[in-house]
């Protein structure tokens, strides 16, 4: 999508992707990729972390896999739901949006 947005004309002002601290390997190795190919195209990259700022467990966490620790719970995906990560990537996100890493796309 974002190829394509790019021949259009259409280059978005920020990309954000939220890590969970968990994903796969080829993951990341694509982030690296597809940062070049940003740069060289003369989009904002930024990648969002969930970091805690106040918390009722302990210990604090910052990944998906601490949080499933900490609160002793199994991943959503086990019950076959797909959203065990978007509490931490909704959280980076907006965290980034309040401290004004998004530009444009906040205003």
């Amino acid at each position: 999508m974002l190829i394509e947005l790019v021949a259009r004309g259409e280059t978005p002002d920020l990309v954000l992707t939220a890590d969970t601290g968990s994903e796969k390997p080829a993951t990341y190795d694509y982030l690296d990729i597809i940062r070049r190919w940003m740069e060289a195209h003369g989009i904002e990259f930024q990648i969002c972390r969930y970091q805690p700022q106040r918390f009722k467990h302990w210990p604090p966490y910052a990944t998906l896999i601490e949080n499933v620790l900490t609160n002793a719970t199994l991943p959503s995906i086990s019950l076959g739901r797909h959203s065990c990560s978007l509490g931490l990537r909704l959280a980076s996100v907006l965290l980034a949006c309040r401290e004004g890493r998004t530009g444009r796309a906040t205003r």
